[in-house]
């Protein structure tokens, strides 16, 4: 068992919180597996895993982008876009918006 298989068996997210935001950058394998064992958990607590929203990071800090694409397939919602001055290039959140305005 992983260590985030451990972090998600700990009381938290499956049985009160509404935000699933695993840390770090992770591939969508990771992911999907870090989703599945969140949904294990949450029947075995009886609480309905959609009422989780799932979260992650798509731009970090460092200049890392991954494609949204792979993880809303999975289920996640919410896409963080992280940027930082003095320069604030807010082109990642741009692109990020233009992908979010073909999906609606």
């Amino acid at each position: 068992m992983g260590l985030a298989d451990k972090f998600i068996q700990s009381p938290g997210t499956q049985t009160s919180g509404d935000t699933f935001d695993p840390k770090g950058v992770c591939d969508p394998a990771t992911m999907k597996h870090k989703s599945d064992v969140l949904d294990e958990w949450c029947a075995k607590v009886g609480r309905d895993p959609k009422e989780i929203v799932r979260s992650t990071t798509i731009t970090r800090l460092g200049g890392e982008r991954r494609e949204p694409e792979p993880y809303l397939e999975l289920g996640f919602t919410d896409f963080v876009v992280s940027v930082a001055g003095p320069d604030w290039d807010l082109t990642p959140l741009r692109e990020a918006l233009a992908w979010r305005d073909t999906l609606n």
